[in-house]
């Protein structure tokens, strides 16, 4: 007689595809109630989803399960809870989502398993790595051997928590809780307050703002929710703040009128039918985990009061950095959205008499179906990124976020305390809406690019609003760098900061300066190659002014500069010196500043290249504050002087020949029509030029321009020396300017664009070159 062959199921070369071939495990008790017989095939067991260290490295890249085509797969989950739960996390049912190939065929499906970050074992020192399952679609690209992975899951699918625990399982962290409407889990939410305070102490504490908290006697206005009323409490005390969108609509506002009934004990909930219900869910939220002080904008701001609204609207980086916590409406269309509900992924199924699976829904997926509508509004921008924590309410997923955890109502992480701005967990289980700020208290200069990016990218109902929206974060830009923002633009870094770029579809949107991304609708970018801006700081030859109408002078724009923010340059210098891998960030800082200072004894000149343009021109702008008399053209807010190299060229659209192929450019040509440069985008290059940036156009020298490939310029002297053009001997004649596009108007230049332009095409400009001074409006 043979001897019995015992397998080790747990071990993980028995738990490969296929030793489940080999060795057919027992299915789990029930399986074939839940389960189609495909499913079946799968022999899902418990154990599978916590297994060990090896289990992820042996199955992490190759295991997976073929569930068959869409439409196989579709008619089973009449009948199949797994093929239930694969037709949600894909959608198929959705018309929106293409579940056939070009040949008209079905697309085919599967299932890959994928283990949790190794980190997380760290985090929670055990060898346990709890893994999980998310499905797939593959279409078919027109070729037998190849295909293309279509649309993503929108969800992952992990076991329920307190099943796997009654399974064997040593933690329930990083498995799901089953779905249920918010107010299901307020209690949650009040565990998850605790647990910050207790555990976190100050660290959570900390405030981005430069100076945190108001001055101790100062009050503020908000709503008393156990009161039912408006009261003024001092800003040391404890209190939330909410960010939504207001929507278009007009909803109940505190004015002058109404604001003494409304201080009346029970003056609010008289009025309550007449609240949106954001904010009324807001109130019951803080009721129900035992909190007493509620911040919101349309209440708490007397809305005819020009002079305090004014005040408070400047100090909004106070408002919502002083707050214990935000309360973040993320998925609200308007300001009647509310804050409840169930999301719509969320969702379990059984696959066993002992096991439920939950489909737990990707942070992305609010932001691919649009249900993040705040994230498309400026003034919310500031509201999230000052927060100290926030609550977030996303399409009926309530989350908590704070400087060292993140934690769901719909995944078990409450024993995760890992360090978000440090170690950013965000990719897995968060949405990072305050990345910028993240990145700016590490990467100062990086940072000011992402919170530009990320400000500009959204959309203000009033486009004058612009630089109110953008204060508070601005406030706190200028702390890091140890200097203060123009319109937007850091003055230690002006001669970088200028050199922004944005779609050539973008026009000026309100009467902010041309020279001012804040002045133009859409997206803008500034260049971070590195060393860049540390360059500009000891290359460029520009002295900038900025006129002062007010006193009737035109002032230096290093005069901006400020005490208070060389003594918070100390403190972002020293944060700086503890993460040793950012030093370079620090001493870049430190040099700017030097550099500043060296400016003020020194004279200002352009470099030597340039003398031969200038004659008995002065090379150098004044120093001292000089009246308006000096110029014939009168000062105006917003405008800045200086002198520099202003020429003419023609800008058309042209073909580049490539080693790969032939590509389409916007170029810039010379009089002989060699092309000499070419206009940034932000599509680099793929965009057509707009009507105004066709033709001959007016350019201004700002400074040198620095890019580790030269192919361009060495391509225009080719050009040039072919048609015999002799190159005027000027030492580096294979460099490039960064050129400012304008309008001249009435003696004033408005930006049109941004360009780069050959040192040597300077000679053969359509017009010019002319050294003289520049008002920039």
């Amino acid at each position: 007689m043979e001897d019995d062959i015992s397998i080790d199921y747990d071990h993980p070369e028995n738990r490969s595809s296929a030793a489940r071939r080999a060795y057919p495990q027992p299915l789990p008790r029930g399986t074939e109630k839940y389960l189609c017989e495909q499913c079946q095939t799968f022999c899902l067991q418990p154990a599978d989803f916590y297994g060990s260290r090896d289990w992820i490295a042996v199955n992490n890249a190759n295991e997976y399960f073929d569930l068959g085509t869409t439409e196989a797969t579709i008619a089973r989950s009449e009948r199949c809870s797994l093929c239930r739960l694969v037709v949600h996390c894909l959608d198929l049912r959705s018309a929106k989502t293409p579940i056939r190939n070009k040949d008209g065929s079905y697309t085919t499906l599967r299932l890959k398993w994928y283990g949790s970050s190794p980190r997380w074992n760290r985090v929670l020192d055990v060898d346990e790595s709890p893994n999980f399952l998310r499905p797939a679609m593959y279409s078919f690209g027109g070729d037998e051997e190849s295909y293309d992975n279509s649309p993503s899951s929108k969800c992952r699918l992990v076991p329920c928590g307190e099943d796997m625990t009654a399974l064997g399982a040593r933690s329930a962290t990083f498995y799901g809780r089953l779905p249920a409407p918010t107010q299901e889990y307020l209690e949650l939410i009040k565990r998850w307050l605790d647990r910050c305070s207790e555990m976190h102490g100050s660290e959570c504490s900390h405030s981005m703002q430069p100076k945190p908290g108001l001055a101790k006697r100062e009050t503020i206005m908000v709503i008393d929710v156990k009161r039912g009323c408006l009261v003024d409490i001092p800003f040391s005390n404890r209190y939330f703040a909410i960010s939504y969108v207001w929507g278009r609509e007009a909803t109940f506002e505190t004015l002058r009128g109404n604001v003494g009934g409304l201080r009346r004990p029970g003056g609010i909930s008289e009025i309550r039918g007449k609240l949106p219900r954001t904010i009324t869910d807001a109130m019951d939220l803080l009721l129900a985990i035992g909190e007493s002080y509620l911040w919101c904008d349309r209440l708490c701001i007397v809305q005819d009061d020009a002079r305090t609204k004014h005040s408070l609207i400047s100090r909004m980086d106070e408002v919502y950095g002083s707050a214990y916590a935000v309360i973040i409406a993320r998925s609200g269309a308007n300001a009647d959205a509310g804050l409840f509900g169930q999301h719509p992924w969320h969702k379990e199924e059984r696959l066993c008499d002992e096991m439920r699976l939950v489909a737990v829904p990707d942070y992305g997926v609010d932001r691919a179906y649009g249900m993040a509508p705040i994230e498309d509004r400026a003034w919310t921008f500031q509201e999230q990124m000052l927060s100290r924590r926030a609550l977030v309410f996303s399409n009926g997923m309530a989350s908590f976020q704070c400087q060292r955890a993140i934690w769901r109502h719909d995944v078990i992480l409450d024993d995760v305390h890992d360090r978000p701005r440090t170690n950013n967990p965000k990719s897995d289980w968060g949405f990072s809406y305050d990345e910028p700020m993240e990145t700016l208290a590490r990467m100062v200069v990086y940072g000011y690019t992402k919170c530009q990016q990320a400000y500009s990218a959204r959309k203000l109902t009033f486009p004058s609003d612009a630089l109110a929206a953008f204060s508070g974060i601005g406030k706190v830009i200028a702390a890091h760098l140890g200097s203060q923002l123009h319109f937007c633009l850091p003055v230690v870094l002006f001669d970088w900061a200028i050199l922004w770029c944005t779609s050539l579809e973008s026009a000026r949107c309100n009467d902010l300066p041309s020279w001012s991304w804040a002045g133009w609708d859409g997206r803008k970018t500034v260049t971070l190659e590195h060393g860049v801006a540390d360059l500009l700081l000891n290359q460029s030859w520009i002295s900038w002014h900025y006129d002062d109408p007010d006193v009737g002078v035109v002032r230096p724009l290093r005069d901006l500069e400020t005490p208070d923010g060389r003594v918070c340059t100390t403190r972002s210098q020293a944060r700086a010196r503890r993460a040793r891998r950012h030093d370079y960030h620090a001493a870049f800082v430190a040099r700017a500043r030097e550099t500043i200072q060296r400016r003020e004894g020194a004279p200002v000149s352009p470099v030597a290249q340039f003398r031969r343009y200038c004659g008995d021109v002065p090379l150098e702008t004044r120093v001292d504050p000089f009246p308006a008399s000096s110029s014939a053209v009168p000062l105006a807010f917003g405008r800045l002087r200086f002198y520099t190299i202003c020429a003419a060229f023609e800008v058309a659209r042209h073909t580049v020949k490539r080693p790969y192929g032939e590509t389409e450019t916007n170029g810039i040509r010379d009089r002989h029509g060699v092309v000499c440069g070419g206009v940034e985008d932000a599509r680099y290059g793929g965009e057509a030029l707009p009507p105004g940036l066709t033709g001959r156009q007016d350019f201004v020298v700002l400074s040198e321009h620095f890019d580790e490939d030269d192919r361009e310029a060495e391509y225009a002297r080719e050009l040039r020396e072919r048609k015999g053009i002799r190159c005027v001997p000027c030492g580096r004649v294979c460099k490039e300017f960064n050129v400012m596009i304008v309008d001249w108007v009435d003696g004033v230049a408005y930006r049109k664009g941004l360009g780069h332009v050959c040192q040597i095409a300077l000679d053969a400009a359509i017009q010019g070159p002319e050294w003289r001074e520049v008002v920039l409006g």
